[in-house]
């Protein structure tokens, strides 16, 4: 199938979800704990970066429309340097900001190719790996790159033909030791494979993952801290809210094994001590024992979990932690020993936008009533920042424009031409910002295999689909 057709089923069938009036955008979902010290809170979310501080309880949140990414991108990665620098890696290609994500710029030489996969060193933080795509006309080339100062200079450390990267990870003991996971597209089929280099990326060795006839693309999900040879792989199956397999690996990847099977698989951490790991998904946190033979429990709760993150011997749990029809959407806090959890950040406590600049305000407006409407604030008050808007208003005007996020009327009853364009962009990359599940599951889902036809990952399609815009400044 010719890639251009491929992109036109993809925009389409999103397209075709993001009328939906069930839901505006995909529910808020913690995907990277960047800080989780009680004065200093950065979580990365599908939905903007939220800074908090536990101490006051006070949180805002920076939308995602402030530096150009649509809620539906999974892959989208942020990191943080030491000077409070952010560096965000999406098919915008890799941006920069200086002051929290108010503004931004591209990073040198970057601004045409996009970032499919990033990781920082653990001891050093100024060092930063990232893979990029070049999206121009074929061949279409790949490579790894490095950047030791915050993304001020970057290089390149290998240099691939056709292949798409979607995962690297830096060992957190033995950061000599780097991992990638991608795949090797090819005009009929496409081939998985992880690859590690165990001497800072000089050289490289490479293994074959193989997949089931209807799974997806592969994703790097944890690397073992003690063991650093131990990893976690997740098999993407056709529907991400059905089990996903837990593939293993003892040796680096030459050989692979499944755990078994994680109804919406979505990630893992190892333990600091490297002797169990823990996966979190739709049916909350699962150990993952060992080290002898590791083997994966079965579930203990009926949590919904995106993200775990071990912090100082307890562990953090990002979703409906204590289950759904407790309601506590956003991070729990709970002993290792037990997986259960207590609050410890809802995200109806994030009750303020960050303030920037009017044009920021103007990108998230519509994003940020969204927000009210969806995390009502537990006192009912509105929220702090909103100018005197009631959560009954913001659904008013909600309500007086069209599906949320496409072709959205503002407050004055005017269209927003810069709203839609924002939009029509984010429906091209195959996921708007209205899309009823965030991410156009429900549609490419069903073009999974006509799309594979054609030698193209549904992965890869997302990111070139996508129509490049002017970055954000």
């Amino acid at each position: 199938m010719p890639l251009t057709r491929a992109r036109s089923l993809f925009a389409f069938a999103c397209a075709l979800a993001a009328s939906s009036p069930v839901q505006a955008h995909a529910p808020a979902r913690v995907m990277q704990f960047l800080s989780a010290k009680p004065e200093d809170v950065v979580l990365a979310t599908n939905r903007g970066i939220i800074y908090g501080n536990l101490m006051t309880r006070d949180f805002k949140i920076l939308c995602n429309a402030a530096y150009g990414v649509s809620p539906a991108e999974e892959t989208v990665r942020v990191a943080r340097t030491p000077s409070g620098r952010l560096l965000v890696a999406s098919s915008d290609g890799l941006q920069l900001s200086d002051d929290k994500g108010c503004t931004w710029q591209p990073a040198e030489g970057l601004d045409e190719v996009l970032t499919t996969a990033m990781a920082q060193h653990p001891s050093d933080p100024t060092q930063i790996y990232f893979a990029t795509y070049s999206s121009g006309e074929a061949p279409h080339t790949a490579s790894l790159r490095v950047t030791t100062d915050g993304g001020d200079t970057n290089s390149t450390l290998l240099s691939l033909g056709d292949e798409f990267l979607n995962g690297i990870a830096v060992a957190p003991t033995t950061p000599a030791q780097i991992y990638m996971v991608g795949i090797t597209l090819g005009p009929m089929a496409a081939a998985e494979f992880v690859a590690r280099s165990v001497d800072g990326g000089k050289t490289w060795e490479r293994h074959p993952i193989a997949l089931e006839m209807m799974e997806r693309n592969a994703k790097l999900l944890a690397v073992n801290p003690v063991k650093p040879e131990e990893i976690l792989i997740r098999a993407t199956g056709p529907e991400p809210s059905q089990a996903q397999r837990l593939l293993y690996s003892a040796d680096g990847g030459k050989t692979i094994t499944s755990l078994g099977s994680v109804v919406g698989l979505d990630s893992a951490a190892f333990a600091r001590d490297g002797a169990v790991a823990y996966v979190a998904g739709l049916d909350g946190v699962q150990r993952v024992t060992g080290p002898s033979e590791r083997k994966l429990e079965a579930p203990t709760s009926s949590a919904r979990i995106s993200q775990v993150f071990e912090l100082e011997g307890e562990l953090l749990a990002a979703g409906y932690y204590q289950g759904i029809e407790a309601g506590k959407d956003g991070v729990g806090i709970g002993p290792t020993s037990s997986l259960s959890f207590e609050p410890w950040m809802a995200f109806t406590e994030v009750d303020e936008e960050l303030k920037c600049s009017a044009e920021v305000e103007k990108k998230c407006k519509a994003l940020w009533l969204d927000w009210q409407i969806e995390n009502p604030p537990a006192s009912g008050r509105p929220g702090a920042s909103d100018g005197g808007t009631t959560v009954a208003d913001a659904a008013t005007i909600l309500d007086a424009g069209t599906d949320a996020g496409l072709g959205r009327k503002d407050a004055s009853g005017d269209d927003d031409d810069e709203d839609e364009e924002q939009d029509e962009d984010e429906a091209s990359a195959g996921g708007s910002a209205a899309s009823s599940d965030g991410g156009c599951s429900c549609s490419t889902t069903s073009l999974t295999g006509s799309l594979r036809e054609g030698g193209f990952w549904l992965l890869a399609l997302a990111f070139l689909s996508r129509r490049r815009r002017p970055s954000v400044h």
